[in-house]
């Protein structure tokens, strides 16, 4: 199983680890040694919801790695519901990004972990904040080291499949249209490969 989410590796990765016995694979994790890995200068700094950047994971797990690195963490409230809303590429999404990488003030960060699954959207975004600002910071993506942590995972567990057909399934807790929406607008699936099936989240908490 792969957390693709940040704040449910946050707030319920320890739940999954003690009720589950296959592997589990989260998000932080793999962000955390890849910032670890590539900032210079020692500094990074950390994006992410509420919830995410509360838990403070981040800060542990790059501590745990290295702990003369100094972390700095913002939660960027607004900028989900802002791509959300299809706004991950205009000037009303830089906006929401900028007022939030001003929060960072003077802190001089090389690199920065975008703590949410939403905000690679909006990288294009984050890079012209920084070219104006004239910042040269490295952006990591935590889901380039999860897919190669996964794939590390499949290999030793032989569990690769030899045909080359597959299927895959969405389910969302709200507005399967609006997912559907940004699902084409922002992968490679054709429409019709993408029919989102809308999932009661407190009926099924309940069971």
């Amino acid at each position: 199983m792969v957390i693709a989410c940040n704040t449910v590796s946050s707030c319920g990765l320890q739940n999954l680890y003690d009720n589950f016995d296959f592997p589990i694979i989260d998000v932080i994790t793999p962000g955390s040694v890849d910032a670890a890995n590539v900032t210079v200068n020692g500094k990074i700094a950390v994006s992410g919801t509420n919830a995410t950047i509360n838990k403070g994971l981040y800060e542990k797990y790059i501590h745990d790695i290295n702990p003369e690195i100094e972390v700095r963490s913002v939660a960027f409230t607004d900028l989900v519901p802002a791509i959300e809303d299809g706004h991950s590429l205009d000037d009303i999404g830089k906006e929401v990004i900028k007022k939030y990488i001003d929060d960072f003030g003077d802190f001089q960060y090389d690199t920065l972990v975008f703590g949410c699954t939403h905000y690679p959207l909006a990288k294009a975004n984050f890079k012209k904040i920084f070219k104006e600002m004239g910042k040269d910071v490295f952006l990591v993506d935590p889901a380039h080291n999860t897919a190669l942590k996964l794939k590390e995972t499949l290999e030793k567990l032989d569990a690769f499949s030899d045909s080359k057909e597959g299927s895959i399934k969405f389910f969302t807790t709200s507005e399967p249209e609006r997912f559907k929406k940004l699902a084409i607008e922002h992968t490679k699936l054709k429409k019709e490969q993408i029919n989102p099936i809308l999932v009661d989240l407190d009926l099924e908490l309940k069971k």
